[in-house]
């Protein structure tokens, strides 16, 4: 899915690359850092000509559309002007502000050799906001390898510390890997067949469900992963299927009979 943030980003770097004068005055975008953000308004002045600013927008706007035509299709850019503004960065802090968002890592890092289709690290800069002269931005940071989180955060230090931001760690989010053995998915398999008459199906996914915050306190504890189906998660129209939750429900209910 196509980052908004990242693409905003992108749009106004490229115009910096095109000698178009770019001076930042907010960046809004994403609600919330597990979430891909799917809007970003960002406000800048520029001496440029309108002409300029729109053709090289236009061009870079057709680009990732094309790029995005079959994983994310609908993106569009808007170019409005606005009357006034109080205050901006300088062109030099401008250039720093677009060249360092440029360069935050995002999205799809690594997938598993061991677990076909599964990915194993990703990350996403989910909020950018903007509070009188503070800019804020919020990166989330997903893996099942600890040490892939830590390399990632590294990452985004190193980055950051190159243009003098103040950057600060919080809510680690734990990982949970795979243990081939576990008496759990062996009851629930058995109840999945006793309940729903069916195979029991395992499937990797790259999420957690807050599995790994409680398999970090205790690390012996056997868990497993069960629930409805649901579509469309973190966006506007996320929904669940009224029916498989209560199948879902039934063998809950039995699967913690026969434990």
């Amino acid at each position: 899915k196509g980052n908004a943030n990242k693409l905003a980003i992108r749009m106004l770097y490229e115009a910096y690359l095109n000698e178009i004068d770019v001076h930042i005055v907010s960046m809004d975008g994403g609600l919330k850092d597990n979430a891909i953000p799917r809007e970003c308004d960002l406000v800048f002045v520029s001496s440029s000509s309108l002409e300029d600013l729109e053709t090289c927008l236009k061009h870079t706007e057709k680009e990732i559309q094309d790029e995005l035509a079959f994983s994310d299709a609908g993106f569009y850019a808007e170019l409005k002007t606005i009357e006034t503004c109080s205050q901006a960065l300088s062109l030099k802090d401008s250039q720093d502000f677009l060249t360092m968002l440029f360069l935050l890592p995002n999205g799809f890092k690594a997938r598993s050799m061991a677990i076909e289709g599964l990915t194993l690290t990703s990350l996403n800069f989910g909020v950018a906001s903007t509070k009188d002269d503070l800019f804020t931005f919020t990166v989330s940071i997903r893996s099942a390898i600890e040490s892939a989180i830590d390399d990632l955060e590294r990452q985004i230090l190193a980055i950051a510390s190159l243009f003098n931001v103040k950057c600060h760690t919080e809510g680690r989010y734990p990982s949970w890997n795979f243990v081939k053995h576990s008496p759990i998915r062996e009851a629930l398999r058995k109840a999945v067949k006793d309940v729903l008459h069916k195979d029991l199906v395992e499937l990797a996914a790259h999420g957690g469900c807050e599995c790994g915050v409680f398999k970090a306190m205790y690390e012996d504890m056997d868990i497993v992963g069960v629930g409805p189906i649901a579509k469309y998660i973190h966006t506007p129209q996320e929904c669940l299927d009224i029916a498989s939750f209560i199948r879902v429900y039934d063998l809950l209910i039995y699967l913690i009979s026969i434990l």
